[in-house]
């Protein structure tokens, strides 16, 4: 399996089993309840943060090729 976050690209030296992405997360709404009246006053809206499981392996040659690809693995991920 190849799947593709931002411009990194998993496969090759990190194999894919299982990749799960749900759907949109939530927009979480910010309101303000008006005093006596019913309703509320929107003040902002957001989106809760989007979770993602990605699980496999990390492949290297040697020891230090190993320790690059880990390294690349996090700065790619960590978005």
């Amino acid at each position: 399996m190849t799947v593709q976050l931002n411009s990194f690209t998993f496969g090759g030296n990190y194999p894919i089993d299982k990749f799960v992405i749900d759907s949109a997360p939530n927009n979480v709404l910010n309101l303000l309840t008006l005093t006596r009246k019913d309703g509320a006053k929107l003040i902002s809206s957001n989106y809760s943060p989007k979770e993602i499981m990605i699980r496999g392996r990390i492949a290297g040659t040697s020891q230090a090729d190993l320790e690059t690809n880990i390294d690349t693995f996090k700065k790619s991920v960590m978005v």
